[in-house]
């Protein structure tokens, strides 16, 4: 496959263009081209070398890899697999280079309101489960970027940014036991960072959104290049491929809505919508005052047994992306709670929300979806204590097998299907897929709310924040 050279794309002019499309018709496999900018003159077209001029005209666009997420079901995603499309099967120590693109689709269908638009670049050892992560870059909302640690948790990365629609120049770097990455071509490094799974690589994916949202963004992929201690045993450029095509195969087929399609790494978004009409989620809580009641600084919102000293506030002191996020304390002898209506009944949906829980907890914070407040309207109730479970009122409830851990953010999300079929993800992985609800002993109502609380009836030591709550139910 051919390659263009890192920090300059290929233009197509009008000579070029037909050349190529002559090219892809008859089969011409080893045609390249020199770039050049074209110039009208008294007597036509004239072709020049562009050389290191900054003055050209000519849209800089190629061909690269396009990923969607359009599935409630799936990911989208662009997967190497080592063995099957690389020239070695794992890479102990290795670099993966490739200009990225994070940006809003502007032909996409689906309501930015609770579009999940997270992207990611993972380096998967053994398996492809999180645990088997030797590294992740992770491109959060609001140009923030984080970097997956080895117990599993999302740290954001101190003086790591991106622009969203301007192209990144991404590198990452690994060995036996860390990681590192770029988002400059190489010039500034951020780690190392200790891998979960300190094995060879044999993985690398290109991923947008996650397997139970939709993303109205799409993540643009091009020049990925792979190196084992230096030595290139992987490179694709995606400009022999055909517009519009599916690159599945010859890339794994785990890859999902991949297609090769025209880049245009110079231009932005075209959107003119103002922050708050582009904001990913239902509630980040930014716009309200700092201190005061949930339910008093939004009609959206409602508690309950915040009247003897227990709180549903507005805090600052803790925030995952912005300043602020919801704060919980029960401080008396009743759980406070803080619930969000639907706009209406929801046979099938999902919510998902960043949750904080401090290490000095000892009791049990709540996430449900159902009618009410009490325990008789709950459809399903995720608990967060030490470990992560979810309610059963049948059998006893059940612990999960996950990365959550307290002192740290995390994003739970609660999918349900109208044959009452339940998922529930961590931090974008499914760590429990197709519940069973009406084996739980729950409510069989569907669900109209959301709501969270924290604590018991007889202790005051529990307290917990919430932030980015995100559906498209409201």
């Amino acid at each position: 496959m051919s390659k263009i050279k890192k920090g300059k794309k290929m233009q197509l002019t009008k000579i070029a263009a037909v050349t190529l499309s002559a090219a892809l018709i008859f089969g011409c496999d080893d045609l390249e081209f020199k770039e050049t900018t074209s110039t009208d003159t008294d007597s036509g077209s004239e072709e020049t070398d562009t050389g290191d001029s900054s003055t050209d005209d000519t849209t800089s666009i190629n061909l690269g890899a396009q990923i969607l997420d359009t599935l409630t079901d799936d990911g989208g995603e662009l997967r190497i697999k080592l063995s099957d499309q690389a020239s070695v099967s794992e890479i102990v120590t290795g670099q993966v280079s490739a200009t990225i693109q994070l940006q809003e689709d502007t032909d996409s269908t689906i309501a930015s309101d609770g579009s999940k638009n997270t992207a990611y670049v993972s380096l998967y050892s053994d398996g492809t489960s999180s645990s088997n992560l030797h590294g992740d870059i992770i491109f959060a909302s609001d140009g923030i970027i984080k970097q997956r640690d080895e117990t599993g948790s999302q740290i954001e990365v101190d003086g790591a940014t991106y622009t969203e629609g301007e192209a990144i120049e991404f590198v990452a770097t690994w060995d036996e036991a860390t990681y590192s990455f770029s988002v400059d071509g190489g010039t500034t490094f951020f780690g190392p960072y200790a891998s979960r799974d300190e094995t060879a690589v044999t993985v690398i994916s290109f991923k947008l959104g996650d397997t139970s949202g939709q993303s109205s963004y799409e993540f643009n992929v091009d020049d990925i290049t792979i190196e084992d201690e230096g030595v290139e045993v992987f490179t694709d450029s995606f400009d022999d491929d055909t517009e519009g095509t599916t690159l599945v195969p010859p890339y794994n087929s785990s890859s999902s809505e991949a297609t090769s399609e025209l880049m245009d790494f110079d231009s932005a978004t075209d959107s003119d919508e103002t922050e708050e009409e582009t904001d990913s989620v239902t509630d980040d809580f930014e716009s309200y005052t700092v201190g005061d009641a949930i339910s008093d600084a939004s009609s959206d919102w409602s508690t309950a047994n915040i009247d003897a000293g227990s709180v549903a506030e507005v805090s600052e002191d803790q925030a995952n992306g912005g300043t602020q996020s919801l704060y919980l304390a029960d401080n008396d002898d009743s759980k406070p709670y803080a619930y969000r209506s639907f706009a209406g009944t929801s046979t099938a949906g999902s919510v998902s929300v960043d949750v904080y829980t401090p290490s000095d907890n000892t009791k049990t914070t709540y996430i449900n979806v159902g009618t009410g407040k009490n325990n008789s309207d709950r459809y399903f109730e995720v608990r967060l204590s030490s470990s992560l479970g979810y309610e059963n009122s049948t059998d006893g409830d059940v612990t999960l097998e996950t990365d959550f851990s307290k002192d740290n953010w995390h994003t739970v999300t609660i999918a349900w299907t109208d044959a009452d079929l339940v998922t529930v993800s961590l931090d974008g992985t499914e760590v429990a897929t197709d519940i069973d609800q009406t084996l739980l002993g729950l409510s069989s109502d569907t669900p109209t709310q959301f709501t969270v609380y924290t604590g018991d009836s007889s202790s005051f030591v529990n307290s917990a924040y919430f932030d980015n709550l995100d559906s498209d139910l409201f």
